[in-house]
């Protein structure tokens, strides 16, 4: 196991929940009865993630924020007995959803701010019903709207936005649902109706990912599973108005025009559309201020390092890609990691012995590498008798 490696891993798992660790703890001693406990089921990043997250999840809150060697003592406990015993509240963790959000979400500060408003609109309508005061005009349903283009941070904004309604017990539970709306629809005729009046039973928050799939048409004629889905989540969306919260979403806003399927989606059923009382429109990120910034970010969490002066390769990169039709925003920044880690593996000389310096940093060349090749195959999808790179 390469120690110094897997303890900075913890110790950026462990500050993720806004927590640190003492050094009276042996993070050597205690990883090596880590993987000594797990045996062949040990598997790296994950199990040290997993440690970090049982450990807060099992300290006191109001013993602090730093970890004590008792505190990973549990790693000789069954693990049955661990998570039996585990305490059922999930607040244990330091730091707010709000301070996660922010701290976890670069840029999107307008959509943050919108997230915090629309939350604040709903405890003044909770804290109203509860004096006997009148709550006409304070938004009928807890509807919201989240368009944009793809890439742009839709699908954690609501886990965020879910979570801080959990906290201020908004809700009536604290389950999260994230489903593609293509999946609302049920396998045969009269199938789909339950299924979702199922789902609004089940969950408390759901996140409907792109919401225009409901509509799909044939020739311009909505099929039978799509009309029956578009009027029970009607039914649904009206009797469930105050004691759920839903999030449509999908691509639109700042999108060519020929690509804004919400707007369609949406202009086509307007019983949908009179049901939504919250707007969020996810702007495209900068390819010179919030894509490195991004980039940078993921890198850390994946535990690597970045060569001095690879933020302009990276911004030449995000630059060229932000001018194609089919750019993705932060999945750009996923895709290029994942490239530049590919050939970084295979730069590596692997039979001798290596720092861990080496094992962890990811160099200009490698960036810039994986830059032509992710380029180049952009390029082959658009003139497919050119080969891309490494496939001549």
């Amino acid at each position: 196991m390469d120690s110094e490696y897997y303890q900075m891993v913890l110790k950026t798992a462990v500050a993720q929940h806004g927590y640190e660790i003492a050094p009276e703890v042996d993070l050597a001693e205690l990883l090596k009865a880590l993987k000594k406990r797990r045996g062949r089921k040990f598997a790296g990043n994950q199990t040290i993630t997993e440690l970090a997250d049982k450990a807060i999840a099992l300290k006191k809150k109001s013993t602090g924020t730093i970890l004590q060697p008792e505190d990973f003592s549990f790693i000789s406990q069954s693990l049955t007995d661990l998570w039996q015993n585990r305490p059922q509240e999930h607040n244990s963790a330091a730091i707010s959803a709000v301070e996660r959000m922010n701290k976890h979400i670069y840029g999107l500060e307008q959509i943050k701010k919108q997230v915090i408003e629309t939350v604040n609109v709903l405890k003044l309508r909770e804290y109203r019903e509860k004096r006997g005061l009148t709550t006409d005009g304070l938004t009928p349903h807890n509807t919201c709207l989240f368009i944009g283009p793809p890439g742009v941070g839709k699908t954690e904004i609501a886990k965020y936005f879910a979570e801080i309604l959990f906290e201020e017990n908004l809700l009536p539970g604290k389950k999260f649902l994230n489903l593609n709306s293509a999946e609302l629809k049920g396998q045969y005729v009269g199938h789909t109706a339950p299924r979702i009046t199922r789902l609004f039973e089940e969950y408390d928050a759901i996140f409907l990912d792109e919401a225009y799939s409901l509509a799909a048409s044939h020739n311009g004629q909505m099929d039978i599973f799509s009309q029956e889905a578009l009027a029970q989540l009607c039914v649904e969306l009206e009797e469930h108005a105050r004691d759920k919260l839903v999030i449509l979403a999908g691509y639109g806003g700042d999108i060519r025009a020929e690509d804004n399927k919400m707007w369609e989606f949406l202009r086509a059923n307007p019983g949908i559309a009179s049901r939504i009382t919250f707007h969020f429109n996810f702007p495209r990120y900068s390819p010179d201020r919030e894509m490195p910034e991004i980039f940078k970010l993921m890198a850390q969490n994946a535990g690597w390092i970045l060569e001095e002066g690879w933020r302009d390769v990276v911004v030449d990169f995000f630059t060229k890609r932000g001018k194609d039709a089919n750019y993705g925003n932060a999945r750009e920044g996923r895709r290029l990691l994942e490239q530049a880690i590919v050939i970084q593996a295979g730069n590596l000389d692997f039979s001798v012995e290596l720092s861990d310096d080496e094992l962890k940093t990811l160099n200009c060349h490698d960036l810039k590498e994986a830059t032509a090749r992710i380029l180049e195959a952009e390029n082959h999808l658009k003139n497919p008798d050119k080969p891309p790179i490494g496939f001549r």
